[in-house]
């Protein structure tokens, strides 16, 4: 009797053991997508080492400033875009640095939300020189997001590692 028989006469087990199969299935997406625990489930998002002025991936619920790669408190969030293929390196670019003031990172960290956060706490700025850190939602923030939707091409994609 071939495999192919013995599922046609037991069709009851054959179908259980689908159910069974897909449950499982769903479970360990469910898992390892973060939507059981307390973890990210692994997505990391593009960070900024201000020291090496290098990009760096890291778990995508760490409230920047963070540890980077050079060692220090250096590593804020980065905003990265293509005009073409994100995986090619070369088309990649930052469009702005983002990190939060030091009370504002206590209380995400400590609160692992972000429903309370006062606007004027998530500082942005521009990735090259040593421009001032502003707040997002001042004029010259949304100078700054508005000059990095534009300045190398009409519709930029967003990256993400």
């Amino acid at each position: 009797m071939g495999l192919r028989t013995w599922l046609n006469n037991n069709s009851a087990v054959t179908t259980i053991g689908a159910v069974v199969l897909l449950l499982v299935a769903l479970v360990v997406l469910s898992w390892t997508n973060g939507l059981f625990g307390s973890g990210s489930g692994g997505v990391d998002s593009y960070y900024y080492d201000l020291k090496t002025k290098k990009l760096f991936t890291a778990d995508a619920q760490k409230v920047p400033p963070i540890t980077a790669p050079s060692g220090a408190n250096n590593g804020v969030l980065a905003h990265v875009f293509s005009c073409g293929d994100c995986s090619a390196a070369s088309s990649r670019y930052v469009g702005w640095l983002e990190k939060f003031t030091p009370a504002t990172k206590k209380k995400l960290e400590k609160t692992h939300t972000f429903m309370e956060i006062n606007p004027q706490t998530d500082l942005i700025r521009l990735p090259q020189g040593k421009s001032k850190w502003v707040p997002s939602s001042s004029m010259m923030g949304s100078k700054i997001i508005t000059h990095a939707h534009t300045v190398k091409c009409k519709q930029p994609k967003t990256c993400y590692p």
